[in-house]
């Protein structure tokens, strides 16, 4: 029998993960911040100092307007058991729209249709939240419940920069 499909896309809820193969926007971005663990796959990034080129996590200082993306895994980045290998300072994929898995507060609760926020303060910042309180309002919204405790899938809406 011939092999008739291929797959390219990280293996179904996965932080940073795409949540189908539907349209979207990928760009590369360097990692800017001085940990360089900080930014994890499915985490959100903003526009880092040199725009374009690299991305940070977000601080209580950023705008919505900053916002690059979904930081995204591949196969590759992933261990034997589906643990997350940080790529530290090198490139890193980040879906501008589309559907992707995300990093959201423990133990919150998300339903399809929800608003997407970014958490910018404290040890969750770079999470995803559907509360309003110092986060960021993005254009998009949750199309899923949570899974497995801490992600959730979204969707990004095509977001002029």
């Amino acid at each position: 029998m011939l092999q008739t499909r291929y797959g390219y896309t990280s293996q179904k809820n996965v932080p940073g993960g795409l949540a189908d193969s539907g349209p979207n926007s990928i760009v590369s971005r360097a990692n800017a911040e001085t940990v360089s663990t900080a930014l994890k796959f499915g985490m959100g990034a903003v526009r880092g100092d040199i725009p374009g080129e690299n991305i940070l996590l977000p601080t209580e200082d950023s705008e919505a307007s900053q916002f690059e993306g979904i930081v995204l895994t591949t196969q590759m980045e992933l261990g034997v058991e589906g643990e997350q290998r940080n790529p530290g300072t090198r490139m890193m994929n980040v879906l501008e729209w589309g559907k992707a898995w995300v990093l959201i507060e423990d133990g919150l609760e998300v339903a399809y249709g929800d608003p997407l926020h970014l958490i910018v303060e404290g040890e969750n910042a770079g999470r995803f939240t559907n509360d309003d309180e110092d986060t960021l309002a993005l254009e998009g919204i949750f199309i899923g419940a949570a899974d497995s405790g801490d992600i959730a899938p979204v969707r990004l809406y095509n977001m002029p920069h």
